[in-house]
């Protein structure tokens, strides 16, 4: 008889949650879909190698002119690990260091520094190559979403390093601010401006600002 009695309130306990799911049907799926998207933000890499594609922008006189790359991070922020040795590379790391600053500065997007590499959506390291390029950037993302996964800007040496090649500290910096910018959705520009395709010369121009403002509009720290 107990048990007869357990299922029938268990059976109206269920009656009830149905009618409540039934009732705020909408709100539910409100809800669903706003931490469905917050969760979506906080997988790693790793759970969506399916879905993502990998491309490599160079600092060199033969780049394609496309102003943006069409990807952004969900938020106007991203997280940097600076993979550099602060002994040896001190011209590297500081630069970085300004890089980071002076794109904060604009209001229009900010790095924060990571404490490891797993903390980090951007990872900044030197190489040494002779390429033709001072700076490149690879970076992960979603053609399903526009959306970046991940980036690694490569400072290199070679000529960053070289005094034949005239590389000044304001020049590196510049470096840095351009690589930075193709991590945040930035591709080569034309004209004045920090993404000129060669040379370093120019450091984050108003038109810099107002391109990144524009492609991510709407988006919060």
């Amino acid at each position: 008889m107990r048990k007869f009695f357990n299922f029938l309130k268990n059976l109206l306990v269920l009656t009830c949650l149905i009618g409540v799911a039934w009732t705020y049907q909408d709100q539910i799926k409100d809800v669903a879909a706003d931490w469905g998207s917050k969760l979506a933000g906080c997988l790693p890499d790793s759970l969506s190698t399916a879905d993502l594609a990998e491309k490599t922008i160079s600092e060199n006189s033969k780049s394609t002119i496309k102003n943006t790359t069409g990807y952004t991070w969900p938020k106007k922020t991203a997280t940097v690990y600076i993979d550099l040795k602060r002994s040896s590379q001190v011209d590297l790391y500081n630069a970085t260091i300004n890089a980071m600053a002076a794109w904060n500065q604009t209001g229009a997007f900010r790095f924060k520094q990571a404490s490891s590499k797993k903390k980090a959506q951007i990872v900044v390291v030197s190489a040494y190559k002779s390429d033709g390029a001072a700076g490149l950037t690879t970076y992960k993302y979603s053609s399903r979403n526009r959306r970046l996964y991940s980036a690694k800007v490569s400072l290199n040496t070679y000529y960053l390093d070289s005094s034949y090649y005239n590389y000044s500290q304001a020049r590196i910096v510049n470096t840095v601010e351009h690589e930075l910018g193709h991590a945040i959705g930035l591709d080569h520009r034309n004209g004045v401006t920090v993404m000129y395709p060669t040379g370093s010369l120019y450091t984050i121009q108003p038109k810099d600002i107002a391109l990144v403002k524009k492609i991510y509009k709407g988006k919060k720290f």
